[in-house]
């Protein structure tokens, strides 16, 4: 007659957990040596070593902030001018544009 007799749930799982292993060894098999070095990706890391600069640390304990950077009333004061200034800019253009 040739039909074949539907597999059972767990003669299902029992294959695909057959089927999932054989997919892991072939996966293993693949894996490079755990001490290979890419050759490209080394020559990258040495490249951004070259070009990456030299970046303090802020949580470094003997880290300073150099003067320029350094926040103090005066220039929190002139910030807010600005930014009030600013804010009464883009009302005003708005409210001259909502009375044409």
């Amino acid at each position: 007659d040739g039909k074949v007799a539907p597999l059972s749930k767990a003669e299902q799982r029992r294959l695909r957990r057959e089927a999932r292993a054989r997919e892991w060894e072939e996966l293993m098999a693949r894996k490079p040596d755990e001490h290979f070095e890419d050759p490209h990706d080394m020559a990258m890391i040495v490249n951004a070593q070259k070009k990456m600069g030299d970046y303090k640390l802020k949580t470094d304990p003997d880290y300073v902030v150099p003067e320029d950077q350094r926040i103090n009333a005066d220039k929190k004061r002139r910030e807010l001018v600005l930014l009030r200034y600013e804010e009464y800019r883009l009302r005003r253009e708005f409210n001259d544009r909502a009375q044409v």
